[in-house]
């Protein structure tokens, strides 16, 4: 017969009672949801506010456009007058079927052939800068008469055609470039604003096609110019004003004959600078983009 189980040597296999009872999953403290809540909340309304001041304050599109904006235009206005100086004009025909600037700047700075060639057609691209989504249209249309002299209204479209909104003050730009006279060799913003058309007679450019209502000419955006006092009593440059809207700049300067708008002068109240007609001449230089 087998042995009998020695009892003293046997294991006690009761589990002994824990000593801390289980939370009941059901027991909820609303003070500390509360408290959860709020936090969410305003942790959320605080990174909400800090995205909204990043996109209201920083604007990254806006200062893309402005940037990308400012880069085209002082690239072709250096081209421009080194091109008028060398040859004491930039159009000489109304009739011309191919623009020889265009030819020059766009193969310089695509790489490639540029389309410079006047077909009748709408609008299209002459070319693109190397290395970028920057893109030039309306050069190949032929000039036209305007303050005295022959011009060209371009496009500058900071993503190109294909891309973006293509629409004015959101990724286009419109810019006047004039052949001679006192605007010869320069580059200047235009207005696309039939309310300061009729309001202020500057003259609506034909190249705004009825888009979107800005006057290029009295905003900073994309474009603001410094105003400096050329060779004053100690033969130093002395900065006038900085980052104005171009006609502001006009006036305090010239007293308005870049764009002949003396008038629009008088009615804003921005006179001649005393420092630019009385003392020493003034100059207008498009302003270092800060970004």
């Amino acid at each position: 017969m087998p042995p009998k189980p020695d009892n003293k040597n046997k294991k006690n296999i009761k589990n002994k009672p824990n000593s801390k009872k289980k939370q009941n999953v059901y027991e909820v403290d609303p003070v500390q949801i509360l408290v959860n809540v709020l936090a969410i909340l305003i942790g959320g309304s605080i990174l909400i506010g800090l995205i909204y001041l990043f996109f209201k304050t920083y604007n990254p599109k806006q200062r893309y456009f402005v940037n990308k904006a400012n880069y085209a235009y002082k690239t072709i206005q250096k081209e421009l007058v080194s091109y008028y100086k060398e040859r004491g004009y930039v159009y000489t025909s109304k009739d011309e079927k191919v623009d020889e600037f265009c030819l020059l700047i766009g193969k310089k700075f695509s790489g490639k052939s540029p389309d410079c060639k006047n077909d009748n057609g709408m609008m299209k691209t002459n070319f693109k800068f190397k290395g970028t989504k920057i893109e030039i249209m309306g050069m190949e249309k032929p000039p036209f008469e305007a303050g005295g002299t022959l011009a060209k209204d371009i496009m500058i479209d900071v993503n190109g055609a294909d891309r973006g909104e293509n629409e004015l003050g959101i990724d286009r730009v419109p810019v006047r470039l004039f052949s001679t006279e006192r605007m010869g060799g320069l580059m200047a913003p235009l207005n696309c604003s039939h309310t300061d058309m009729m309001e202020l007679g500057i003259e609506y450019a034909p190249i705004c096609n009825n888009g979107a209502e800005i006057d290029f000419m009295t905003t900073k955006i994309p474009f603001g110019y410094d105003i400096f006092q050329i060779g004053g009593p100690k033969g130093e440059t002395k900065t006038i004003n900085r980052d104005v809207p171009y006609l502001r700049a006009d006036c305090t300067a010239f007293g308005g004959d870049m764009a002949g708008l003396d008038e629009y002068c008088d009615a804003k109240g921005f006179y001649w600078n005393k420092e630019c007609y009385d003392e020493f001449e003034c100059a207008v230089w498009i302003s270092k983009v800060k970004m």
